[in-house]
């Protein structure tokens, strides 16, 4: 059941929070920015896309977080209070979220929920990417968290669904405050499950002379990790920088889309400059060589995020949208939507990742990214079939058999192929006493890469004269967006992995 080579209480802690808090409470705020957006708000498919990227913004600005869990202790340990302080911060922003309030201080409150989410995530990603990098952890568990967090998926859906088609969705909120709070319980009665070697270490040497303190002090003190240096304060800095800006650069993408992805691309050019500058600057060859994989793999995670571009702004009203916006759509109701359509993409990745586990695991980093890249673009394939209408006009199959049947299953799957080979090599490449950091830079890279492809759907749904609101709802060319966003860019991605990821096996 759990991933060998951690210990049991370890394990139970990390099904936990990868259960309740990133599982349950992150798809809570997922789920719920289309109702909230769309019903309470009353936005457009635009604007609904511009909201629901602010409010995950949050999982960009990783590397500072890690950067400062890696260098500063709280009070002697360093990572129990800066867990316990995220989990209350996001039991406060659930609790205002469950009261009426504008869109403004509605969306603030969801970037502060992700927030504490996202630190959370990060300081565990952390604790068992060492565990597997220094004490020989299995690398299923990468696997093992993303079944948990996809099944706690499944009952955050189940409330967000009927909940939202009823009109109530802040009541889903509370709920989420009290996945936080009851790890906030255990954090405090049982720490030491969840952190081992947390606590700083303290050295009386007040009556020690300098002569005695030099003699003994390769039996006192432990060989020091490697700190972190000026150059990547530097870059985690400028990401959060960069994270800032894509937060101006949202308000104003409905007015100038292209001259807004410009300014993101430039960003992004240099921001990528700089991560290569500060990787590799080692002057021997084997740590030059490692600094530039490091580098390497950033880069490659950016771009296979950026490439699939999102257009949850269309894709989501076209779906949900009544005989008036879109006639003989699906009309798809949010219990089927999302209840019913997590429900199925929970089981469907959960089996995706046990067979990962058995099949997939045995073959090079490169064959398995290039085909969970593959089998993502096959679920445009569904989506642009029911675009067009021929799955009733031609097979006979009704909208929400050859949804449930076709996009549900295969996204997740997809979704989760890629995932686990990408956490295995980002596990892989940590560096000791930098774990935090080191994870978050090539999480932080895959995140923003998120936020570029919402930026780059944005104008290119402004583009393709796409209408999502009555009186003018048009869906005109929503076939042709899908073809170019989820179809022809995913698959550069897929040459780019012949020259920047390894060839080498994951085990």
């Amino acid at each position: 059941m759990f991933p060998e080579g951690f210990p049991t209480e370890f394990n139970w802690i990390i099904a936990r929070i990868y259960l309740f808090v990133k599982g349950m409470a992150g798809s809570i705020i997922v789920y719920s920015t289309l109702p909230l957006f769309r019903s309470t708000f009353e936005l457009t498919g635009i604007q609904y896309q511009t909201y629901s990227t602010i409010a995950l913004l949050p999982w960009t600005m990783k590397p500072i977080i890690g950067a400062i869990v890696d260098t500063f202790p709280l009070w002697g340990y360093r990572k129990r209070f800066y867990v316990l302080g995220a989990l209350v911060l996001g039991c406060l922003a659930f609790g205002v979220l469950g009261l009426e309030s504008t869109v403004y201080i509605t969306t603030t409150f969801l970037f502060l929920a992700s927030f504490a989410i996202m630190v959370v995530d990060l300081v565990y990603e952390g604790e068992y990417s060492s565990l597997m990098a220094f004490h020989h952890g299995s690398t299923q568990m990468p696997a093992f968290v993303w079944s948990c967090v996809m099944l706690g998926s499944v009952f955050g859906a189940s409330l967000v669904g009927p909940l939202g088609d009823q009109g109530d969705i802040r009541y889903v909120y509370p709920i989420a405050t009290l996945c936080l709070a009851q790890m906030i319980a255990s954090l405090i009665r049982q720490p030491l499950h969840s952190f081992s070697r947390d606590r700083v270490p303290k050295m009386k040497t007040e009556s020690l002379t300098d002569t005695m303190l030099a003699s003994i002090d390769n039996v006192r003190r432990p060989a020091k990790p490697a700190p972190l240096t000026t150059h990547d304060w530097i870059l985690c800095s400028a990401m959060v920088g960069v994270s800032l800006l894509f937060l101006g650069l949202l308000f104003t993408s409905a007015a100038h889309p292209w001259i807004t992805v410009g300014l993101a691309t430039m960003c992004m050019l240099l921001l990528h400059t700089l991560a290569f500058f500060t990787f590799v600057r080692s002057t021997h060859p084997v740590e030059a060589a490692r600094q530039r994989q490091l580098w390497t793999y950033n880069l490659f995670m950016f771009l296979v995020e950026a490439l699939y571009i999102n257009i949850s702004g269309v894709q989501d009203f076209w779906y949900t949208a009544d005989d008036r916006c879109v006639p003989d759509g699906p009309a798809f109701s949010l219990t089927l939507y999302t209840t019913t359509v997590a429900i199925i993409s929970a089981l469907a990745g959960i089996i995706a990742s046990v067979l990962y586990t058995r099949t997939l695991r045995y073959w090079t980093f490169r064959s398995a990214l290039q085909f969970a890249i593959v089998f993502q673009v096959t679920t445009a394939f569904t989506d642009i079939v029911i675009a067009k209408r021929w799955n009733q006009t031609h097979l006979g199959i009704s909208d929400e058999w050859f949804f449930l049947l076709g996009d549900a299953v295969v996204s997740p799957i997809a979704s989760m192929l890629k995932l686990i080979p990408m956490g295995i090599l980002t596990s892989k490449i940590v560096e000791h006493g930098k774990e935090t950091m080191t994870y978050s830079l090539l999480a932080g890279f895959q995140n923003m890469g998120l936020v570029f492809a919402k930026i780059v759907g944005l104008a290119l749904i402004a583009s393709f004269e796409i209408q999502t609101t009555l009186p003018t709802c048009s869906f005109t060319f929503y076939p042709a967006l899908i073809f170019l966003a989820h179809m022809i860019s995913p698959m550069l991605a897929f040459c780019l992995a012949y020259l920047m990821t390894p060839n080498i096996s994951q085990i």
